[in-house]
């Protein structure tokens, strides 16, 4: 502690002042000590409190960044299964589709031959084959697609941009199944048309269980198929029928290239082979 000395006048002029040091008095010390130590305490309190505030802050931050990771991760994961599920099952409804192709195939090329035919053509046919004839006049094969993994795969949200324009795929190729069911639609009333002008030419049921219109037919005996070449109705309704049944077929054969597109697209976006 400074003090200032006395003042003195030495030959007609004022004196500087004389400066003292003071030391403190000891409870004076402790005083300062005690005011430094708390300093001290308070700034490595702040220090401590800082950090633990900061590896808390991190602490959260991590959490988060760890949770998106994992949501991400299974969504990607779930991408995957819906994806492959779909692919499974299009390959099912592919293979499916062209079996009713080939199917359509057969009975549009009996019933052109039935047209086109000449009598001494049908008479000599065994009963196996008149009733393959007559099956093929009246059968509507129908192409029933599976559609649960679409479902789900369309209800799931994407997660990415490549996701994005599967679903989009997906969703043209479920529309274009809708068409192929609206053309189904407008087939099948000809499977009552044509049960109706066949249903007179059956032979009567001899009490079996479970005869058909064709095998009813056929025990008509080697003529069936004259008989029913000559008779205009049925014949005029069985060329309506096949015309029908054309433009279904053809709608299944659009669907299948759909289809073919689809899981060549899929498997672009997915960079290898789906569910192989």
């Amino acid at each position: 502690m400074l003090a200032s000395g006395p003042v003195g006048l030495r030959g007609g002029y004022v004196g500087y002042p004389r400066l003292v040091y003071l030391r403190p008095a000891p409870a004076e010390r402790q005083s300062v000590r005690a005011l430094r130590h708390l300093v001290a305490v308070n700034t490595k309190g702040f220090g401590r409190t800082l950090i633990e505030a900061l590896f808390i802050v991190a602490s959260i931050l991590l959490a988060f960044w760890i949770d998106a990771w994992w949501q991400g991760r299974g969504e990607l994961e779930l991408e995957d299964e819906v994806r492959d599920a779909f692919i499974d099952e299009l390959r099912e409804n592919q293979s499916y589709a062209r079996e009713v192709i080939a199917a359509h195939d057969g009975s549009l090329l009996r019933i052109d031959r039935f047209v086109q035919a000449s009598p001494d053509d049908l008479v000599h046919l065994p009963f196996d084959s008149v009733r393959s004839w007559v099956s093929a006049m009246q059968g509507v094969r129908v192409h029933q697609p599976l559609a649960s993994a679409s479902s789900m795969l369309l209800q799931t949200p994407p997660s990415s941009s490549d996701g994005v324009a599967l679903r989009t795929l997906v969703g043209r190729y479920v529309q274009r199944t809708a068409s192929v069911e609206d053309g189904y639609a407008s087939l099948d009333p000809w499977r009552l048309v044509m049960w109706e002008r066949l249903a007179p030419h059956a032979a009567p049921s001899s009490g079996e269980g479970g005869a058909g219109i064709p095998e009813m037919v056929a025990r008509r005996g080697p003529d069936a198929l004259v008989r029913l070449r000559a008779d205009p109705e049925l014949v005029a309704a069985l060329v309506a029928k096949s015309e029908a049944q054309r433009l279904y077929r053809n709608l299944l054969l659009r669907l299948v290239a759909m289809g073919d597109s689809v899981q060549s697209a899929v498997e672009d976006l997915s960079g290898r082979p789906v569910g192989r």
